[in-house]
């Protein structure tokens, strides 16, 4: 099966599973990723968009990104690869297993302060996202979610074409819960390196 068959067979199933799965008290389709769908999703992943990776090429030319686990929870850290400084403030992306849930917690790559990284904050946060799927082995029932400001959503979240970002509910003042469905990509995350222990032994 091409991967234009097996997006095809996933457009079916959804349909299918639209049509069939209405809530009878509401009237509304809830969404449902089926087995089959989450298959179809798994075996024939789809690549990232031209320019996506044009981007994160772009972003892997200047910076170096390494991580560093503990448990459920991944943190990332940014560094220009001429000057070695830091560039992110907190990037931060956990695993809820209970809610199945891959929550963005911090988001502050820190890119837009520096002159000719437009766009790159996307790839940065689409890079993380894969690779944090990856080390989690997300399937594809999981969704993204995060919490940030309407605002935020607006200029940023909301104009992400690789993502379906939409606000789910609004909280406390101006802040609002995200989410977007979780779509493994095939992509290679190993330039990732991931940080040694400071308390491993030899």
């Amino acid at each position: 099966m091409t991967g234009t068959e097996a997006l095809a067979k996933v457009n079916k199933i959804l349909g299918e599973t639209n049509a069939t799965s209405k809530d009878q008290a509401t009237g509304a389709a809830p969404a449902v990723i089926t087995r089959d769908i989450a298959a179809a999703m798994e075996l024939h992943p789809p690549t990232a968009s031209a320019f996506i990776r044009e981007k994160i090429a772009a972003l892997l030319e200047r910076y170096a990104i390494t991580y560093s686990a503990d448990g459920g929870r991944l943190e990332y850290e940014i560094t220009d690869r001429v000057s070695r400084e830091p560039v992110s403030f907190a990037l931060v992306l956990a695993h809820n297993t209970f809610a199945r849930q891959l929550q963005v917690c911090k988001f502050y790559p820190g890119l837009g302060r520096k002159p000719g990284n437009r766009y790159l904050s996307a790839a940065c946060l689409f890079l993380l996202i894969q690779h944090a799927g990856q080390q989690f082995q997300l399937t594809a029932d999981h969704r993204i979610f995060l919490q940030c400001r309407a605002p935020v959503f607006n200029d940023f979240y909301s104009r992400l074409g690789d993502f379906s970002f939409r606000v789910t509910r609004a909280i406390q003042g101006d802040n609002v819960e995200v989410t977007s469905p979780y779509q493994a990509m095939r992509l290679d995350t190993s330039m990732i390196q991931r940080t040694p222990d400071l308390f491993t032994m030899p």
